[in-house]
């Protein structure tokens, strides 16, 4: 279960909920489905 620390606004374990890729100003995160990686 994921939680966040309401000070830091850091959540203490990422469940790839994108809310931290909607958050980024520059749009540096983005959550990218695994399937869609190709090494």
């Amino acid at each position: 279960m994921a939680t966040v620390n309401t000070e830091t606004k850091k959540s203490s374990k990422c469940v790839l909920c994108g809310e931290c890729a909607n958050a980024c100003p520059t749009g540096a995160l983005k959550i990218i489905e695994w399937k869609d990686i190709t090494v």
